[in-house]
């Protein structure tokens, strides 16, 4: 199956876009809190089970393939995708299918892109400590100056 990759990563920032807005008031509550735990805390806490109707329904306005793929319907190789992440979130413009490789990988995407924005955040508080960044120039300077 030819993964279609401009819907691949609309599905894995609308999915980031979700998690980040989370993280964030995950965040406001407790400083100190990590992704990994996030992504696993996220699916204990809040998984409302989409109901048997609403997986038929979903399959049935996506012609039984998987959304990013195409690959044809696989009971045991398909999974209802919940776009924003939100599991509680079951409302029908909210959930398509996607086989076991494109729900991992959309996954895995989100999950890189909040890593990053991790990173870039905890980098943003070391800079605005009040001591200003340094840049070191690779310079000759002549050793009269000295």
């Amino acid at each position: 199956m030819v993964i279609n990759q401009q819907k691949l990563e609309l599905y894995a920032n609308k999915l980031y876009r979700g998690e980040l807005a989370r993280y964030k008031e995950e965040l406001e509550e407790d400083n100190i809190f990590s992704i990994d735990l996030f992504f696993e805390e996220e699916e204990k806490v809040r998984r409302i089970p989409v109901t048997k109707s609403q997986e038929k329904e979903i399959l049935d306005k996506y012609k039984h393939k998987c959304v990013i793929c195409n690959k044809p319907y696989d009971k045991d190789d398909f999974e209802i995708h919940h776009i924003d992440g939100d599991r509680s979130n079951t409302v029908m413009k909210n959930l398509i299918p996607l086989c076991h490789r494109c729900h991992k990988k959309v996954t895995r995407n989100a999950k890189a892109k909040l890593k990053d924005y991790q990173v870039r955040a905890e980098r943003s508080e070391e800079n605005t400590s009040g001591i200003p960044d340094i840049e070191i120039l690779d310079v000759d300077i002549p050793r009269s100056e000295f």
